[in-house]
């Protein structure tokens, strides 16, 4: 059943990466930007629902390689550098 929740998220995912594809480049990144916002804004959330995910992974009997590590995701940020900045700057 998680299995398919994934896999109906990665779909909307790409879904939504092809929108995102015909954008004009300002109204791209002005819906990156809104993204990348609403997850600073959200963080504590997101943090605290990944940590119950691995806690119940972890009940689950999965094995630690293949659990998401909470502190993997805390440690990105959305300040506007990274990737995407290096290839504009470029």
């Amino acid at each position: 059943m998680m299995e398919q929740a994934v896999r109906a998220q990665a779909e909307a995912a790409r879904e939504a990466s092809y929108a995102l594809a015909v954008l004009r480049s300002d109204m791209r990144d002005a819906a990156l930007h809104a993204m990348a916002t609403a997850l600073t804004e959200h963080a504590a959330e997101i943090l605290q629902e990944n940590a119950a995910d691995v806690t119940d992974a972890a009940a689950a009997g999965v094995r630690a390689p293949h659990r998401p590590s909470a502190t993997h995701v805390g440690a990105h940020s959305c300040d506007g550098g990274g990737a995407a900045s290096d290839r504009s700057a470029s």
